[in-house]
Order: structure tokens, then sequence, then C-alpha cells
């Protein structure tokens, strides 16, 4: 079943990263909304068009720009979550490190999980999808989009690559990491890199490991995690140590640390 929705997935993420790259290289509006978090035509127009591709799936879906309309009622085993824009901040000064991240999630595990790098065409930028137990898959923005053995991503274990961290939260995560598991988080060099393209690096085994201190919602992090346990990562919850599971249709998210496969304290 999950395999026959592949398809829409992968045409709502390309058409919203086309226009989202159509929009990224004019001028444009910023609007803040009440927590001072900047939103763009372009959010908006990506959340249209992943909504009306993916309506005809008839699963319900949360977005981030489209939450405050959703019904709080609404209980349903599947969920499509998706942020149009991760790291919308990104995009407004233009770093071009911005996502567009689409999961679904059953019974809160994620199971499937596209995240699309619009503004970097090539690896570790592109396209990921991952579909936890059957694989990760990467593409150049520039190729055509197949599941074939050619784009089928194989991750090794990463050598003491080092950690990510936010740049929004960099210091915070960062002490709190090298509190938590001592001198073992020191080892290799702390990058900082945009949005959920992190997901992406612990995935590709370019990092050991990505700790978050702050709170953040669902739709930051259910593509990104897919990613990450089709790779062979593990997704765990900061102060219990479990696997990070999603309680929808509330999005809050508690602080999790992402292990890249093979790597886990």
């Amino acid at each position: 079943m999950i395999e026959s929705w592949i398809p829409l997935v992968l045409q709502a993420g390309r058409n919203a990263s086309r226009r989202i790259m159509d929009i990224y290289q004019t001028p444009f509006e910023v609007i803040y909304k009440a927590d001072d978090s900047p939103v763009t035509k372009a959010d908006m127009e990506a959340d249209n068009i992943i909504r009306d591709t993916l309506a005809p799936t008839g699963i319900p879906m949360i977005t981030e720009e489209s939450f405050a309309a959703f019904d709080p009622k609404t209980k349903a085993p599947m969920y499509w979550v998706v942020d149009p824009i991760d790291g919308t901040r990104d995009f407004v000064n233009r770093t071009n490190e911005f996502t567009v991240n689409i999961a679904l999630v059953q019974h809160g595990n994620p199971v499937l999980g596209l995240l699309i790098a619009p503004a970097l065409e090539s690896f570790p930028g592109g396209a990921w999808l991952g579909w936890p137990g059957q694989g990760l898959w990467h593409w150049n923005l520039h190729q055509s989009w197949e599941l074939s053995q050619e784009h089928r991503h194989q991750t090794k274990r990463p050598a003491k690559s080092g950690m990510l961290a936010s740049r929004s939260d960099y210091r915070d995560s960062g002490e709190a990491m090298q509190k938590h598991f001592g001198a073992k988080a020191q080892e290799g060099p702390t990058r900082r890199v945009g949005s959920s393209l992190k997901f992406a690096w612990i995935a590709a085994g370019l990092a050991e490991w990505y700790p978050r201190a702050q709170h953040l919602s669902a739709w930051d992090l259910a593509a990104g995690h897919a990613l990450v346990l089709a790779a062979g990562g593990k997704v765990e919850e900061w102060k219990q140590g479990v696997p990070l599971s999603y309680d929808l249709p509330r999005v809050e998210m508690p602080s999790f640390v992402a292990y890249a496969p093979g790597v886990h304290p």
C-alpha cells in the first residue's frame, strides 16, 4: 500500500520544490507569525501543492502552514505530516539550506519520508526518500526519480565524523550533549547545518549524532526521522533513551538525539 503512494509523494515534493525555487529567485515578502517565525509566499504555495497532490490518498494531513485549521478531534491510524519549507529563516537569509519535508506516520512511527533540498542539487542535498525496512534512496535534482538500484544509497558507519548542531540552538544542544555523553561527545568536529538537512547527513553517514535540546514539532522531524531509520540509524528521546514516537494529532515533540547507523553510546 505504501509503495503505491510513492509516485504521488515524489510528484508532490518535486512540484512544490520547483515552485519554491521560482519564488526564491525573485524578491519576496516576509511575514512574521505571532511566535516571530517567518512565513513567505513560497511556504503557502508549496503547502497548497502538497495538500492537493496527496488529497487522493484520503489520509488526514497535518502541515505547519495549515495546522491552525486542522480539526484536533481527528483520530486516524495514518497521517501525512508536512513542512512545505523547513528552515524558512534559511530561505529568507538565502543560505540554500532549507528543505521540503513530507512524511507518512502510522501508529506513531514514520513509515515513509521524503526530504528535498531544492537549492542544493547534489549530494548531500538533492532529494532523499526513506522507507524504513526497505531502504534509502538519493537523487540529484536533475536526475529521473525512480526507485532503482542506481539511486539506492548504501550508508557506511561514520568514523568519528562528529556532531551536527542547529544554528538556532547550537549552544544549548552542544553543551547538553557534552554533559550527557562526556568525552565521547567531543570526538570529531561539530558542524552547524540548517533545517532538516541534518537528518540527511546523519542517514548518509556524514556525521555521528544530531542532538536537539529545544522542542520542535512533528513536521520538523518526521521526514528526516524516516530517513535515519531507513539507513539503519536511530532517533531517541533525549531523557528517556526510548525510540522517538508521534502522538498525533498532538504535534509537540520532546528533545531528541539522532544517531547514524552503527553509532550508539
